[in-house]
């Protein structure tokens, strides 16, 4: 049962004030009546009580609530018919609210019931009305007749609403009287009118099981097409009724079901409305349990009803005011209604569309879920990107400016004072000439050779060794600031990916794979590497050739430099595989890069693809995985990897041949 409010607190009038007149009959005291406070009903705190809450007509509460008051109501006082007889006593408490204008603006029975339909969701918003056939006065019977149709709303079980039933039937019958019999004798109101219930939308046995019968253990049950109860004073099985099937019939242009109906003979044979048929009118103690001739289970509520009508109107027909000021405001009244009522049907759709995600919620959750977390995923990859592109931009810039200051300064030491040669060799050859002037020296002063080689010759030598290991050292400098500055460069081009696009040339895949084999020939062969290309003779697809080269590069050295350090007694091989495919999400070149060498440790291969991890950090920057990764996701594809320590390691890349839009 829904805790939706869509029950108005003017049904708890009625209900109030019927209760009123029980207890001045009955001499009783408020407090013995009121079913507000004994039920511990809550209430908003603005309210004095919970009576002043529940008896303000313009608050709803929900339907449970409703229930549980009237079935209270039926309790104090003790009558078996309560939810009917309260919906009669509406005209004689003056307790239908709105009724009280609507008698004044309109001329009588015929145009009341003919609104009933846009009265009725000032009530409620369980239900719908409708006139299948309108109000309309016979003058051969001379009474108002009209079929009246109501549904339960898909979120309402109306077998949890089984006392609305009875108090709308006891509420039709009570509309006669609001008005007089003669305008010149008010005092004298028309009769009751009359109603007879066709079809209901109760299913028997939940009905009779439930809360409102419980106290008679009806024990419900079919036997073939025949439908049983337990007679509560006879305490023997008795049939009450029997499946039948629903005949439709025409009426105003419309196929609508009025009661016509035939025997089941053969379920197998009928697709078609099936309904109970009610064979026995049973009462106990005065408590309605079931009427003859009603079909139970049909797919809507549908009424019969007549009233007999004022005389005045009965030879004015279509006669809709007797105060034509008023009709005005009662046609406001109509387009007020109209707009609750498209609510109400708004409301509705709603409620299908909430009982659809009920019914698909897991699975809904499951792939929302899903969608998040890849959302998550991009969104922390993203931001992940732009922290790296901030850091290694930044670092890259920074540390490319000092060691190209640096460089700059070494320079200097190179190239002594523009003399074309490094300082160090510079002060070499100093020495060199220094000992040569020391010899002309000996010849022209006639100086000891003993003097000089004890006196200079230890000096020239450590000048001479300090000027071998500064050459060497400056060129190892040298070499080690052209590394740094290669690194930065490489990092700054990293940090700057996320500018790249995508290029749109036609390259063929195959014979850039190919060249690798003359391109690192020397080492494959001092290392001892088959390399090989297999597959498809031509692959294309549209990039930038740099992109591609960037990619398989980096895949064909690692492998190289892995099986460099690999010792290992079979044959070193590098396999490249080239294929083509197509599935469902367009047509792809697949490209596999293998090798039998060392393998990557499983902790490592979620690693493998971040920035700067390296399994030799001494032999490269860790990010040629990175850069390969990227600008295959820069083209819409996608790289994984397989790789067993000892075996070796593949990776398959696929890349579409269709290009992808910008930023995907």
């Amino acid at each position: 049962m829904s805790m939706i409010n869509n029950v108005n607190h003017k049904n708890m009038i009625v209900m109030w004030l019927f209760l009123k007149g029980v207890a001045e009959e009955r001499g009783l005291k408020e407090k013995d009546i009121n079913i507000f406070e004994m039920l511990e009903l809550s209430y908003p705190e603005n309210y004095h009580n919970a009576l002043k809450y529940y008896t303000d007509p313009s608050q709803w509460s929900p339907l449970e609530t409703y229930v549980q008051c009237y079935l209270k109501t039926k309790e104090i006082t003790g009558d078996p018919n309560t939810f009917r007889n309260c919906g009669r006593s509406a005209s004689k408490y003056k307790s239908i609210g709105n009724w009280k204008e609507i008698a004044k603006s309109i001329s009588g029975p015929t145009a009341a019931i003919n609104i009933l339909p846009n009265i009725t969701p000032d009530w409620n918003d369980t239900k719908i009305f409708e006139l299948v056939q309108p109000a309309k006065f016979n003058p051969l019977e001379r009474k108002v007749e009209a079929i009246i149709r109501y549904t339960f709303h898909p979120h309402i079980d109306p077998c949890d609403d089984y006392c609305s039933d009875p108090h709308i039937l006891g509420l039709l019958e009570a509309i006669p009287t609001n008005w007089p019999r003669h305008l010149w004798r008010p005092w004298k109101t028309l009769p009751m009118g009359e109603v007879q219930q066709m079809l209901v939308q109760y299913d028997p046995i939940k009905l009779f099981n439930s809360q409102f019968f419980e106290h008679l253990k009806l024990d419900p049950r079919f036997d073939g097409n025949r439908l049983y109860i337990r007679h509560p004073v006879e305490n023997r099985l008795s049939e009450i009724g029997m499946r039948v099937v629903l005949m439709s019939q025409e009426l105003h242009g419309q196929e609508i079901y009025l009661g016509k109906y035939e025997p089941v003979k053969d379920t197998a044979n009928y697709n078609a409305t099936m309904g109970t048929l009610i064979t026995k009118t049973i009462n106990i103690d005065g408590e309605p349990i079931c009427q003859e001739g009603t079909i139970m289970g049909a797919p809507y509520f549908l009424i019969k009803y007549s009233c007999e009508e004022l005389a005045l109107t009965q030879s004015l027909s279509g006669f809709k005011g007797i105060f034509k000021g008023r009709s005005i405001l009662l046609q406001e009244h109509y387009k007020t209604n109209l707009i609750l009522r498209e609510q109400i049907e708004e409301k509705n759709r709603a409620y299908e569309k909430l009982s659809e995600y009920s019914d698909h919620l897991e699975d809904m959750v499951e792939a929302r879920t899903s969608e998040l977390r890849e959302t998550q995923a991009k969104l922390l990859e993203s931001e992940k990107r732009t922290l790296e592109h901030r850091i290694t931009g930044g670092f890259a810039h920074e540390m490319r400016n000092a060691l190209a200051g640096a460089q700059l300064e070494f320079k200097t030491t190179l190239n002594y004072k523009d003399q074309g040669k490094p300082s160090a060799e510079i002060l070499k050859d100093s020495a060199t000439t220094l000992l040569k002037n020391i010899s002309l020296i000996h010849e022209k002063y006639n100086i000891p050779r003993e003097e000089i080689a004890t006196l200079l010759l230890p000096e020239l030598k450590t000048i001479a060794e300090i000027a071998d290991h500064l050459s060497e050292s400056l060129s190892g400098v040298s070499k080690d600031l052209d590394r740094g500055l290669s690194i930065t460069t490489q990092i700054r081009d990293y940090a700057k990916m996320s500018e790249l696009k995508p290029g749109n040339a036609p390259i063929d895949i195959v014979p850039l794979l190919k060249s690798y084999g003359d391109r690192y020939r020397q080492d494959f062969e001092r290392i001892g590497i088959r390399y090989a290309v297999e597959g498809v003779e031509k692959a294309i697809v549209k990039a930038e050739e740099i992109h591609l080269d960037s990619i398989f590069g980096n895949l064909i050295r690692n492998a190289k430099d892995a099986l460099e350090e690999f010792e290992t007694d079979r044959p070193k091989e590098i396999c490249v595989r080239i294929d083509r495919k197509d599935d469902e999400t367009g047509s792809f070149v697949t490209v596999e890069v293998s090798d039998n060498g060392p393998g990557i440790p499983e902790e490592n291969l979620s690693e493998i693809f971040e920035p700067f991890f390296s399994t030799n950090p001494t032999s490269g920057t860790g990010l040629g995985l990175g850069i390969a990764k990227r600008l295959v996701q820069l083209y819409g594809g996608t790289i994984e990897v397989e790789s067993e320590v000892g075996e070796g390691t593949k990776f398959t890349i696929d890349i579409p041949q269709k290009q992808p839009s910008v930023g995907t």
